[in-house]
């Protein structure tokens, strides 16, 4: 594999430059992104927690993303649950307000306890919204379709390409969903995500047990996805997890971990070979120091859901916790230089070698976003 592209630009950015972008990211994505929505699972509806608003119905009328609202009283059709998995679908959706019902796509097709008829109305059906099913999960397009099918298009084929033996959905199951509020800012999380060079003093007990970050390699797609791959230590078969993987029958895994960042920041996370994580992180509208991330886990189809859990217990928590400390300290820092008239200073620089696509990523960023950057 060829070295990346070094970037010269090595510092981090301004204060307002991650203040942007937690402001602004989610707008554009709207325009002419996409959102990962879930799995194209047959005879399931879905009303994703981190975009309640939308309704992934695979039904009769083949894979539909519906405005999540019923015409009569703007409530939502399919109501978001806890656990944020796929609800089984069995006949029409059905609003639970006045039980109009609805057509797989969307269509009004009753409405229910009140005495009056769809054709009575002038609007019949919910909005529905283009989506591209890709290996079995499923992604939402922006409002100009074709310049979100085109960078989608692009991300897809590299992944294909790079990940196609890892990344087959259809062959996994969706096992558990995870929300995650953390008290700091999107970007400073999402950086982090792309920093391996702290995984073995940051996640000593954790992470640092599995991945061999010396083993380390990363590679850039023509659309900017960046993909990080990790060797496998063989100390974390000696860990609950790893012991439990043995005792699932599965092969001694070629990667510890492949990371993988789409440029709108979606993350695909591939642990021992086996588990795939789909994660989406969105700024909080009113406080652009906090945001919330929301993690999909699948596995191979016939994984027991404890294994899935043992995962989250052993991993995700814990790495969790391990990561939001140092990053919630950044945003405070971040937000005291704003506050002190320091919003446009650069701060911080990247470490050139586990942190290599990270000034990509950020020059990516400040490029959709119109934002200068000081080299």
């Amino acid at each position: 594999m060829a070295p990346p592209q070094q970037s010269r630009l090595l510092n981090r950015g301004t204060p307002n430059f991650y203040r942007a972008f937690a402001e602004r990211w989610n707008k554009l994505q709207e325009q002419d992104g996409s959102f990962y929505l879930g799995p194209a699972l047959a005879a399931t509806k879905r009303a994703p927690l981190w975009r309640p608003h939308r309704g992934l119905v695979v039904g009769n009328e083949g894979i539909q993303v519906i405005r999540n609202q019923c015409l009569h009283g703007m409530k939502y059709i399919i109501d978001p649950t806890l656990d944020n998995l796929p609800q089984p679908l069995k006949g029409s959706l059905m609003c639970s307000w006045h039980q109009a019902s609805y057509s797989h796509g969307g269509k009004l097709e009753r409405c229910g306890a009140m005495p009056i008829q769809p054709s009575d109305l002038k609007v019949k059906a919910c909005p529905t919204f283009e989506s591209r099913e890709w290996q079995g999960i499923v992604f939402e397009l922006g409002r100009d379709t074709k310049r979100a099918r085109e960078r989608l298009e692009a991300t897809l084929a590299f992944l294909e390409e790079k990940l196609g033996k890892w990344l087959n959905f259809k062959d996994r199951a969706l096992l558990l969903s995870m929300v995650s509020p953390q008290e700091s800012d999107l970007l400073t999380t999402l950086l982090n995500y792309l920093d391996c060079r702290h995984v073995r003093r940051g996640h000593a007990e954790t992470l640092a047990l599995m991945l061999d970050t010396e083993k380390y390699l990363s590679a850039v797609g023509p659309d900017g996805t960046i993909i990080q791959w990790m060797g496998f230590k063989e100390s974390w078969f000696e860990t609950p997890l790893g012991r439990y993987y043995q005792e699932m029958g599965w092969p001694r895994p070629e990667y510890g971990a492949i990371w993988v960042t789409l440029p709108d920041g979606t993350m695909i996370e591939i642990y021992f070979d086996q588990s795939v994580v789909v994660s989406q992180g969105f700024a909080d509208p009113k406080d652009w120091r906090r945001c919330v991330l929301y993690h999909d886990f699948y596995y191979p189809i016939g994984t027991p859901v404890a294994f899935a859990e043992l995962h989250r217990a052993d991993v995700f928590d814990p790495t969790g916790k391990e990561d939001e400390e140092p990053c919630s300290q950044t945003t405070a820092n971040l937000d005291r230089a704003i506050d002190e008239g320091m919003g446009d200073v650069s701060v911080g620089f990247f470490e050139p070698i586990q942190e290599d696509q990270s000034p990509l990523f950020l020059h990516q960023v400040a490029e959709r976003l119109s934002y200068p950057l000081t080299e």
